[in-house]
């Protein structure tokens, strides 16, 4: 498959070979060694290969092929992107990895493959993380990017971090969406469905469950939950996010 590639077998020659090459690339030699990898693969092969890659990943969106792969880590930066965009973040002060809805890298479950997913359209995509305490180095960096994806459930910038961070935070946002940026999703957005009982507006749509419920007293609680959960298992969850 390599020496075919040499010869310029194209992107779906490579196809296959894609998240291999991209774990050569992001290991060094002596973890590669310790653990093993590649102890078949001819080096000069490997760095050909890994050069084809890097080349296509700077030349626009992917190949399909190659963009069907999955990366567990960042994909590298393409060198000129016709659009840059980021993932916001924030880790809960002395929480475990981050918060609860973080994995053991510190990153929400999905940040990586969203942020993978935009950069295999031939546009950046950054993890930057936010900090109560450089709410102003964080202004001016997130200035360059035309767009902000937040991930940062509800709740949790007001855990453990000094007063008034969520709404320092949400009139950031604000800013930059008067500036003609684009924030996913807006801190009105939010207010008005970052709630479970968003759920239960919609339930009559074709994208909605007619059976879902908000009770908002222990009594309606009771009752209702006990009168569903007698036909068929049902979902229970907070209104508003998991912080």
């Amino acid at each position: 498959m390599f020496r075919a590639l040499r010869f310029g077998a194209g992107a779906a020659a490579a196809a296959g070979s894609a998240a291999m090459t991209y774990t050569y690339m992001t290991t060094t030699a002596e973890q590669r060694r310790e653990r093993g990898m590649f102890a078949a693969l001819p080096h000069a092969y490997a760095q050909e290969l890994a050069g084809f890659l890097e080349k296509a990943r700077f030349s626009g969106p992917l190949p399909p092929a190659i963009a069907r792969c999955r990366f567990n880590e960042l994909m590298p930066q393409p060198l000129n992107p016709q659009f840059k965009v980021c993932v916001v973040e924030f880790n809960v002060p002395g929480a475990k990895n981050g918060g609860t809805d973080k994995g053991a890298n510190g990153h929400r479950v999905d940040s990586i493959p969203i942020a993978n997913g935009v950069i295999k359209t031939g546009n950046s995509c950054e993890i930057v993380k936010y900090y109560d305490t450089k709410h102003d180095e964080f202004a001016k960096y997130v200035q360059k990017f035309d767009a902000l994806i937040v991930r940062i459930n509800p709740g949790q910038l007001s855990q453990g971090t000094m007063p008034g961070t969520q709404e320092r935070f949400d009139s950031l946002m604000n800013d930059m969406l008067k500036k003609g940026k684009l924030v996913w999703s807006s801190p009105d957005v939010q207010t008005k469905m970052g709630a479970k009982d968003a759920l239960v507006g919609i339930k009559n749509l074709s994208c909605g469950l007619e059976d879902t419920f908000a009770y908002y007293s222990a009594d309606d609680l009771e009752s209702g939950f006990k009168k569903t959960c007698a036909f068929q298992p049902r979902v229970i969850k907070q209104n508003r996010g998991s912080a």
